[in-house]
């Protein structure tokens, strides 16, 4: 039985149900394909598309899941999708209030309709399961996990009702055990926090980071006037007034052109601690009433990997798994194995999948080569007879280089097949990836890859056992090495560290030796291949893409070495220049006269000025036509903004 999950909403580029207005909530689109109790296929439709956190209806996602699997659009027995269908529905009908031009069609029929769009096939026929978003949640937490029985709490924005929710897991399957209202949600008061910060939508993570700067004191009785613990393991969190008495603290919203400051610094601190604090009095709770030692998490406060180490601590755990993909994506994933369990799959399958290399592949050597070849006016490469020597000694002399191999990862995060690497001992190389590479805040910690054999020497993992192969937790630095580890110690001498077995990637693990061999330790500083204006690179093009507009030293394709001869602009010129598919050339009138701008179509909603001879030229259907050098710098720009899609002419 072949079941396709779905997460993400119906429009499409072509065909759209307005991505501003459901940015917030049917984020993270992703298409997952179950078969006979295994994960052949999970994607995320941003590394496809190339638009981060996209809600747009995964249809190339969808596809390429099919590709991957080698299965036909006739083995697909279900389709699951991840919420409720009347609360798809009303979402929908709730924005069509406001434009009466917009169609009215039901989501089960607009589901169908894009999957025909997908496969080109209809797919009307199968079996279709709306399922309750916190369920898929606790599915593609618990039937990953290994352990035949755990409490399953599951935190995020909001579900169709609830904000929390907390289940039982055992061989009868998922129990809800209790809800807790959406209005009380945790990681909505992170995110008005968040926005308080002067960051965006998905951003909570720079906010944990800052949060080690500052000091708690400073609004902790002012955030204490906003929530309450009762005995019974509730809470209360009065997020209608949170920002009401930021406003009366003296708290005024940063700009996103601001610097960050001492009190941006203690007001993270406090809602870290109050996130902590609310989250740890529920787990704790739930714990002794079901008598379990096992834990597992999943939605998006479940990427809080600083209060996941602090769970590392807790007496009462024995065993913790959060599962790589905690977010939106994850929850395609969990819909299909929900249906494969209630459809006959085996209710003791705790590894539906075992790896989370499951994206799309690079192709072969051979397809690595002639794309490579066709890219030879911006790069050059070669294959080294010892690639992990070669590589590893780049490092040790202050190389930092991108790493691609094999499948993607599904998850938010780099786990070695996508990854940027560099060597984990200078400072300076924490600075040089965060502001000429990765163009973000300079305070952003990176994360630490080590090798199994390795890891308990530089890392306190001990306690409760957990899977640290997925970077969900922040553990300590071992005091004697924090200062030899400085690009991937953060300031409070922690680490959110991966650590890698053998089995699991042969490449990577391979690699951390041969970097042993050369620098004297197994680890290496492992951040996403991408820059700030990208999800994380999936193709050939892509990586290409990243290396040359970026600070990268070299990259790693397959087996082959990529460098840059020189930093000549002049290459476009002879490249194929088109716009992506989420931006427009549009016109503004005002005072000034008429200008020309291009216009990003998906949140977030920004527009870019363009001279009238470029604008002419994306608008040109001959992407065969000749670049005028003029035009280079200006489309450069672009391309490092990635509004335009740049690609060999050689093709």
């Amino acid at each position: 039985m072949a079941v396709l999950g779905i997460s993400g909403l119906f429009g499409t580029e072509s065909d759209d149900y307005d991505p501003s207005t459901f940015f917030a909530f049917y984020h993270d689109a992703a298409a997952c394909l179950v078969d006979g109790g295994e994960t052949l296929a999970a994607i995320e439709e941003e590394r496809l598309n190339r638009d981060k956190h996209t809600n747009r209806f995964p249809l190339l996602s969808s596809r390429a899941c099919i590709d991957l699997s080698q299965l036909q659009v006739s083995d697909i027995t279900h389709i699951a999708y991840f919420f409720e269908e009347e609360y798809t529905d009303r979402d929908v009908a709730r924005i069509a209030i406001d434009d009466p031009l917009m169609p009215l069609t039901p989501s089960r029929t607009l589901l169908h309709d894009r999957l025909g769009e997908a496969f080109d096939e209809d797919v009307s026929d199968r079996p279709t399961i709306f399922v309750s978003h916190h369920h898929t949640h606790a599915a593609s937490a618990f039937y990953d996990s290994g352990m035949a029985e755990s409490l399953i709490v599951i935190s995020d924005g909001n579900a169709e009702r609830d904000g929390t929710s907390i289940f039982f897991g055992d061989k009868s399957g998922l129990r809800l055990l209790r809800t807790y209202d959406r209005s009380d949600s945790l990681g909505h008061f992170y995110t008005t926090i968040t926005k308080m910060i002067g960051y965006r939508n998905f951003d909570e993570y720079k906010v944990m980071g800052l949060a080690s700067f500052g000091n708690p004191r400073i609004y902790r009785e002012m955030l204490e006037r906003t929530y309450c613990l009762s005995s019974d393991g509730g809470y209360r969190l009065q997020n209608e007034n949170l920002v009401a008495n930021l406003f009366e603290a003296g708290f005024s919203p940063r700009r996103s052109s601001e610097k960050l400051t001492k009190q941006h610094q203690d007001l993270a601190a406090a809602a870290q601690e109050v996130l902590e604090r609310i989250a740890l009095h529920i787990i704790r709770y739930w714990l002794r009433e079901t008598g379990s030692q096992n834990l597992c998490m999943a939605g998006g406060v479940a990427q809080n990997t600083t209060l996941n180490g602090k769970l590392l601590k807790l007496s009462e755990l024995r065993q913790i798994y959060i599962p790589p993909s905690a977010h939106d994506a994850g929850a395609a994933l969990g819909a299909a194995i929900l249906v494969d369990q209630a459809n006959g799959g085996n209710p003791a399958n705790r590894s539906y999948s075992r790896t989370s290399y499951l994206g799309p592949d690079l192709g072969s050597e051979e397809k690595i080569a002639d794309r490579l070849e066709e890219w030879s006016d911006f790069i050059t490469y070669e294959r080294p007879e010892d690639l992990n020597n070669v590589v590893a000694t780049a490092l040790n002399g202050g190389s930092i280089i991108g790493w691609a191999q094999g499948r993607g990862e599904f998850g938010p995060r780099a786990l070695g097949n996508r990854s940027i690497l560099a060597d984990p001992r200078p400072a300076d190389n924490r600075d040089r990836v965060n502001l000429m590479i990765k163009q973000r805040e300079d305070y952003r910690p990176f994360a630490p890859v080590v090798t199994a054999e390795a890891a308990e020497r530089y890392f306190e993992l001990s306690g409760v056992s957990a899977d640290h192969s997925h970077m969900s937790f922040v553990v300590p630095v071992r005091p004697e090495f924090r200062d030899q580890l400085g690009a991937i110690t953060h300031v409070d001498g922690t680490a959110r560290v991966q650590v890698v077995k053998r089995e699991q990637n042969q490449n990577l693990w391979s690699l951390l030796h041969a970097f042993e061999s050369i620098a004297g330790v197994p680890i290496l500083l492992n951040t996403s291949f991408n820059n700030n204006a990208e999800p994380i690179v999936q193709t050939i093009d892509d990586v290409i893409s990243t290396f040359v507009t970026t600070g990268l030293d070299l990259v790693v394709v397959g087996p082959y070495i990529v460098r840059r001869p020189n930093a000549d602009r002049k290459a476009l010129t002879s490249a194929k220049v088109e716009l992506m598919p989420f931006v427009r050339i549009a016109k503004e009138i005002d005072n000034t006269g008429v200008r020309s701008e291009i216009f990003r179509t998906a949140a977030p909603n920004r527009r870019f000025f363009v001279s009238e001879s470029l604008a002419a030229l994306l608008n040109d259907c001959d992407q065969n036509a000749t670049i005028p050098a003029l035009l280079v710098d200006e489309l450069w720009d672009l391309w490092d903004r990635r509004l335009i899609r740049v690609t060999p002419k050689k093709s």
